[in-house]
């Protein structure tokens, strides 16, 4: 009886203490007739692995993925189907994407990763002729709506995005995330990266973070505005002493 808009904001809620008293209710919001109802209700589903939408995707991704010793053989689906839809598969790709691969990534990203049978780092080391990106790409999606941290972390090493990050917890977000800022450059990349980790931001973030500060104020320090912003907002108060003993100026 409640708006669209607001049903799919119930449904929202139901992501914290997700369980599989809730999976009667969520298979039911499958057959809503507002496609944000029924994504929500699919996101929140393919986090329990013992959904009956989470078993029904991973016949699909058996029926498309064989992993096998070196190599990943892979079989896109041929159609998108009224079952597939009300599982959240969005039929019509985005522009620049093909349909069948554009099915193939929805489908990997909605399988319950635990399916795979064995740690990312083996599965990202074998060769996938033809659609590697379009795996991966679903895998980067799955530990993301998972909450999968083994994954989550192995994926932001292929794929560094701010999303992946809020599997971890708050401490090993940060070490990941100066460990990137270290590595990286500043760019857009990096603000979203780090647009993505929760205040406080402790060592070791807070050292990373102002030791890039003071490395790119000596040679484009027009290109600080966001880092700063960043860093003005979220730094632990408690640090000062911390910051002005990385200034080369006076505090």
């Amino acid at each position: 009886r409640e708006t669209p808009d607001d049903r799919a904001a119930f449904l929202h809620l139901l992501s914290e203490g997700l369980s599989m008293d809730d999976e009667p209710f969520l298979e039911s919001a499958l057959d809503d007739r507002r496609r944000e109802v029924r994504q929500a209700a699919a996101n929140l589903l393919t986090r329990l692995p013992g959904s009956r939408l989470s078993r029904r995707m991973a016949e699909r991704a058996r029926a498309c993925v064989r992993v096998e010793p070196g190599v990943i053989v892979v079989e896109p689906p041929e159609s998108c189907d009224k079952a597939m839809e009300r599982d959240g598969i969005r039929a019509r790709p985005p522009r620049g994407f093909g349909e069948r691969a554009w099915w193939l990534q929805q489908i990997v990203a909605r399988a319950p990763l635990g399916m795979w049978g064995e740690p990312p780092e083996s599965l990202l080391a074998r060769r996938i002729p033809e659609w590697d990106s379009e795996i991966k790409l679903g895998w980067v999606r799955a530990a993301v709506l998972q909450r999968d941290p083994v994954w989550a972390r192995a994926m932001f090493a292929w794929d560094p995005i701010a999303d992946l990050l809020e599997a971890l917890g708050p401490g090993e977000q940060q070490e990941v995330a100066a460990g990137f800022t270290r590595d990286h450059d500043l760019d857009s990349q990096l603000i979203m990266v780090l647009g993505g980790v929760a205040p406080p931001w402790r060592e070791p973030l807070a050292s990373a973070v102002l030791q890039k500060i003071v490395k790119v104020a000596a040679t484009h320090p027009w290109n600080l505005d966001e880092l700063v912003r960043l860093a003005g907002e979220r730094l632990d108060p408690g640090l000062a002493p911390l910051a002005a003993s990385c200034s080369p100026a006076p505090p």
